[in-house]
């Protein structure tokens, strides 16, 4: 099992740090796979992750992707197995059918979706989802449609803006929401990436991430809000 890549990330947003280790690897016979590890660390709590997936070719046009993934879910380890076969039936056009199965403090919820990924132009993506997750005898009913606008057609470029709207249908409770993403590189190892999202039940969320692969010291930014609130409770401001 050759490793052919490997990279180190170091995210910081707001009071979070989140230190992220990836590797790609090759197996004997030329099944491509990676595997991730994160560790996220704030002021309350911490967190670990892990995620791990592999795909096959079937033919040029059918794909079947599976991975398990492993992340702390309240004061819990939530292990999920998926897999989702793609098949690109068009140049424009691609249907993707997938199931999963999620296991948290011993209750096991299933899952399956139905994805169809619209090419518009050649840097613009629609995608329009539908799925369902059962857990207890009880089923929840959701939906996606998300228009992806790629920036430049620069590969070493992942600039792009997202803008989608959702849909929730759990015990006949309808929950609506919207949201937008835009991200920005800044030089050869910098992102910004800027997101937002707001739902029918007037809560949303507003956040700025900044993250680096090779600017170590930005760390250092993370632990002077930490400080600065330390010393404010020792003074009793």
């Amino acid at each position: 099992m050759p490793i052919v890549q490997s990279n180190y990330s170091l995210t910081f947003e707001r009071l979070t740090l989140c230190f992220t280790h990836r590797k790609a690897f090759i197996l004997r016979n030329s099944i491509p796979g990676n595997a991730s590890g994160q560790l996220t660390k704030d002021k309350k709590e911490s967190n670990v992750g892990f995620e791990g997936e592999m795909s096959i070719s079937h033919t040029k046009k059918l794909i079947t992707t599976t991975g398990v993934d492993v992340q702390t879910v309240g004061k819990q380890l939530a292990y999920t197995a998926r897999g989702e076969t793609r098949w690109k039936f068009c140049a424009t056009n691609k249907i993707a059918a997938g199931a999963s199965a999620s296991l948290v403090g011993g209750a096991l919820a299933l899952g399956t979706k139905l994805e169809n990924r619209w090419k518009v132009t050649p840097g613009a993506k629609l995608v329009v989802s539908a799925g369902a997750v059962s857990a207890n005898k009880d089923v929840a009913y959701g939906g996606n449609c998300e228009a992806i606008l790629r920036h430049s057609d620069d590969p070493q470029n992942p600039n792009s803006s997202t803008v989608g709207m959702s849909f929730m249908n759990w015990r006949g409770d309808v929950a609506l929401g919207g949201n937008a993403m835009s991200s920005i590189t800044l030089g050869k190892d910098t992102q910004i990436t800027a997101r937002a999202n707001l739902n029918s039940r007037g809560a949303g969320q507003l956040v700025l991430r900044a993250t680096t692969n090779e600017r170590l010291q930005l760390a250092g930014l993370g632990l002077v809000p930490i400080l600065c609130t330390l010393i404010g409770r020792v003074r009793g401001d």
